[in-house]
């Protein structure tokens, strides 16, 4: 699958690779201390946490609109 010559995908992990990789390097989620997020997209909405529920995707969409 390519886009104007270009790879859409450059790699893909299970989550039994990740994992694997996260018990190799010895990754304790436990021993991580919390840090301030950066924001590289922007503020979130906090819309995602309702795409599970019937009718929230169009929910979400809705309030991005009001947003803009």
């Amino acid at each position: 699958m390519k886009i104007n010559g270009l790879k859409s995908v450059d790699y893909v992990l299970t989550t039994r690779e990740l994992s694997r990789l996260l018990f190799k390097n010895k990754i304790d989620f436990n021993k991580i201390k919390p840090q301030k997020l950066d924001y590289q997209l922007g503020e979130s909405s906090g819309s995602g946490i309702i795409y599970g529920i019937s009718g929230g995707v169009i929910k979400s969409v809705a309030e991005l609109f009001i947003i803009i």
